[in-house]
């Protein structure tokens, strides 16, 4: 295993899966016409609709989290949000423990400010 792949995980096992996250890096190659159908759609000023939920489906492995965490991550998002959450929803999740770690996670950054 690569050393940076070691350090992704190692990363990865210090934040709380559910609302941590890691950048993805230059390794991250194609898709690039995806990340900015997205941002355009999360970002679109001239959409009356709120976005609530953007699915991203298809089978394991294909990188639909790589690709999640790109949009995240991009300059153009930043700039459109003034907060962002990264939070990880399996197919057993618990809305109410999931929704608990998310205020928890607010509560520790506001408490830095």
């Amino acid at each position: 295993m690569n050393r940076r792949r070691i350090e992704i995980q190692n990363q990865m096992k210090r934040k709380n899966r559910e609302t941590g996250y890691v950048t993805i890096g230059t390794s991250f190659v194609g898709r690039d016409d995806d990340v900015s159908e997205i941002v355009a759609q999360l970002t679109a000023t001239d959409n009356n609709e709120t976005i609530s939920v953007l699915p991203m489906v298809g089978m394991g492995g294909i990188g639909k989290t790589a690709l999640a965490r790109k949009v995240f991550n991009d300059s153009k998002i930043r700039q459109h949000f003034d907060e962002r959450m990264w939070v990880r929803v399996s197919e057993d999740f618990n809305a109410d423990k999931l929704f608990g770690l998310m205020l928890e996670s607010v509560r520790r950054i506001l408490v830095f400010l």
